[in-house]
């Protein structure tokens, strides 16, 4: 798989395209569409899991990341799923994204040094997807 990741400004604003990101989109949709809305966060996951593996695809799920503070561990966050060491995957169930959901991912990215996360969101009518960036 290409792992080039590319930096774009259209009108004065960056963001990162990354061709991975359309096939995990895709991915979802095509679970989405085979088992609907109503399934617990968990099955989502174990669905994912399954398609990544039936592609070929590279992941971590629930990648433990330890938060440092000066060199010492102070705690630690999961990621659902590390793909191809480049792109962060948090899937999440329900109508609605909160600003902690974002904060979580864009906290991810920092501690991974990632530019790239996706915040797929399985609602009761079809998949949301939420892109995440780090440019710092």
């Amino acid at each position: 798989m290409d792992n080039q990741t590319i930096i774009k400004k259209d009108n004065g604003t960056a963001y990162i395209q990354d061709p991975l990101s359309k096939i995990v989109i895709g991915i979802c949709y095509e679970i989405f569409n085979s088992i609907g809305p109503g399934v617990r966060e968990k099955y989502y996951e174990d669905a994912v899991e399954h398609k990544f593996k039936k592609r070929g695809v590279i992941y971590q799920r629930q990648l433990k990341v330890d938060i440092k503070l000066d060199g010492e561990k102070i705690g630690f966050r999961r990621l659902d799923f590390l793909v191809e060491k480049r792109l962060v995957v948090e899937l999440k169930i329900g109508n609605y994204l909160s600003q902690a959901e974002f904060n979580q991912v864009k906290e991810y990215l920092k501690i991974n040094n990632l530019k790239l996360g996706l915040i797929i969101l399985f609602t009761t009518h079809g998949v949301r997807v939420r892109r995440v960036v780090n440019l710092s």
